[in-house]
């Protein structure tokens, strides 16, 4: 999932840092997942420490913490991945509809938007994988060329 979001996983780790310094953070793993597949949920604007203050010894331990989170971040999406392939179509597409509504924002009418929760609910397109398809996909004109061939084969 860390290669899927790059750019924004070192500021995502800070956060969950500091959320995890002020004792408010249960699940790094599931925070960073969460972050990173919802950011609209969460305000990451907030001050960083500057790297040339940290030490050798604390940039260490600052990679390591990096690179634990980003695991973290990692096992726990291919987990909920694996949940979500279990579910059947009605509870799958609960689990993503909010994910492809982002993700199909402004791409699908309201029409085709309807035809997709139809065909997910009814098991003809399956939610999750599809979820997993349009996040890889970088640019809304390849999403959008992509879930129309979807809509078309189903």
């Amino acid at each position: 999932m860390a290669a899927q979001y790059p750019s924004h996983i070192e500021q995502v780790v800070r956060y969950v840092q500091q959320r995890r310094s002020q004792g408010k953070v249960k699940s790094p793993g599931g925070l960073t997942t969460d972050i990173l597949l919802h950011p609209e949920k969460y305000d990451l604007s907030g001050p960083a420490a500057p790297e040339q203050a940290l030490g050798s010894g604390a940039n260490a331990r600052r990679e390591e913490a990096l690179k634990q989170a980003a695991e973290a971040a990692e096992k726990a999406h291919a987990e909920q991945q694996a949940t979500l392939l279990r579910l059947p179509p009605q509870a799958q597409w609960a689990g993503c509809q909010a994910t492809l509504k982002v993700l199909t924002a402004r791409l699908l009418s309201a029409e085709q938007w309807s035809i997709l929760e139809q065909r997910c609910i009814s098991g003809q397109i399956e939610a999750a994988p599809l979820t997993r398809e349009l996040s890889a996909l970088v640019g809304s004109q390849e999403r959008k060329a992509h879930i129309l061939s979807v809509l078309q084969q189903a």
